[in-house]
């Protein structure tokens, strides 16, 4: 539809029309997608295969959500779609959240899982529209690197083994 504006001119019995015309106005608005917004993890990320990832996203609709969730697979295999919520009213941010165990899953150095949050609303055509937000990937490293990645740099190193020679050669 489109938005449109009308005059309402009226005319008693007697012919006699108001005065002032009062003014209809019809605005449509447009049906719009479900919003995504991601909050956590931001963009993709090195886990191990122990770790427990938080997943979390703020989701709204123009006219409310049928449903929204979180889709996730491994190593590009059988995709696991989870429910996170349902019949949620029009424009309110609405959280998304869950937390995934990796170790449950049996991830292995070297895979990815990919995932992705989703949220349904009635599409313009009054069927189920499906939104997929930005798809990340979590690659699955070994402990022992991602510890190595989170030391300190070598310069820090360096400047410890300076002061300890310093004490060592203090009397």
């Amino acid at each position: 539809g489109q938005s449109q504006t009308w005059k309402l001119e009226l005319a008693d019995v007697a012919g006699r029309a108001n005065k002032l015309a009062p003014r209809i106005e019809v605005v449509v608005y447009d049906n719009r997608p479900a919003r995504i917004r991601v909050s956590q993890p931001r963009g993709d990320q090195k886990v191990t295969p122990l770790e427990e990832v938080d997943f979390a996203a703020e989701i709204e609709d123009d006219f409310g959500l049928l449903r929204y969730g979180l889709t996730y697979n491994v190593g590009g295999g059988e995709t696991t779609t989870v429910e996170l919520g349902r019949d949620a009213p029009p424009n309110n941010k609405h959280t998304a959240a869950h937390l995934l165990a990796l170790e449950a899953l049996a991830v292995k150095p070297d895979q990815l899982v990919n995932w992705y949050f989703w949220a349904e609303d009635t599409g313009p055509d009054g069927r189920p529209r499906r939104t997929l937000g930005d798809m990340f990937f979590a690659e699955v490293k070994p402990f022992e690197e991602i510890f190595r990645e989170g030391q300190s740099p070598a310069g820090g190193q360096q400047q410890q083994l300076a002061i300890g020679r310093a004490l060592a050669a203090d009397p």
